[in-house]
Formats: C-alpha cells, structure tokens, sequence
C-alpha cells in the first residue's frame, strides 16, 4: 500500500510546480523576456507622415445666403407684425409682395448651391435651422391672425398672401 501511494505522492510534486506556474503569473516577464536596454535604439523612420484628408471647410457664401434669407424672413414678419388695420394692411401688401419675389430668388439661390460635406451641412442645421423653424412658425401664427381679422378687410393684403404662399412652395 506504501508503494502506491508514494508513486502517487512523487507524480503530485513533479505536478505541483507545473501548476504554480499557471496560477502565480503576476504579469511581470522572466528576466530572459526583458529588451536588451543597452542596444543602441533603432532610428526612426524619416518618412513624412501620410497626409491626412483635410478638414472640410465652410463655406463662406453659403453663410451668407443663409444669413440673408433669415433676414428676409424677419422682414416678413415685422411686416407682417405691423398690420394693425385696413390701412396697414393695403400698404404692407406692395412690401410683402416685394418679400415674396426676393425670397423666391433666395430659395432658387439656395437650390444652385453646391452640395457640400455632411459635417458642414450639419454644422449649418445646428447653427441656423433652429432660428429659420421658430420664425416661420411665428409666420405662420401672423398669418393666422390676419386671417382671424379677415385681413382688416384688405383685398391687396388677402392676394399679396396668396402670392407669398405660391412663391414659397
């Protein structure tokens, strides 16, 4: 019985270090692992980097005709704003009318624009469509009202909105 159980014992400590080893890796190289730090340091490669594509850029031309039709669309609903009576009314419709035909050639300018990078286009929604949304809802609301008051009864007023609806679709 001794016999057995010593082959067994002997198997087990011939064992035992195997399985140390795997569990007491503490991340830390055996000494022949290590670089050889008194080896003179490879030399760097002198080739220039690679170019990077660069950043796309905005473009100043389209900012301003943004710029300009945001200010178009204030015009409009100062205008618009204005219209307190019949009188104001008949005399607001020859400048909304004029409102009208120049965003009309600000929409077609804005359609002949070159498609730009879709970082800038998205540059440009953060920057301005919020402020273009909100004044045409308030627009809108104008318009609303006008329409409550029957346009202070002013044909000119009614047929200058009419034209603004069709120049702006």
């Amino acid at each position: 019985m001794k016999k057995p159980l010593f082959y067994l014992l002997t198997a087990a400590l011939c064992a035992a270090p195997l399985y140390a080893e795997d569990e007491e890796d503490s991340g830390i190289p055996p000494l022949r692992d290590l670089p050889d730090f008194d080896a003179p340091m490879p030399e760097a490669d002198t080739a220039p980097p690679a170019e990077a594509e660069p950043l796309p850029q905005i473009n100043q031309e389209t900012i301003n005709l943004i710029i300009k039709g945001i200010e178009l669309q204030k015009q409009m609903l100062t205008t618009l704003r204005g219209i307190t009576d019949r009188k104001t009314a008949d005399a607001s419709a020859r400048e909304i009318r004029r409102l009208a035909a120049e965003l009309r050639v600000w929409g077609a300018a804005m359609d002949t624009r070159p498609i730009e990078d879709e970082i800038i286009m998205g540059d440009y929604e953060i920057n301005f469509l919020p402020e273009i949304r909100q004044t045409s809802v308030d627009i809108r609301r104008e318009g609303e009202r006008l329409s409550t008051y029957n346009y202070f009864g002013s044909k000119l007023l009614y047929e200058s909105l009419i034209e603004l609806v069709r120049q702006a679709q």
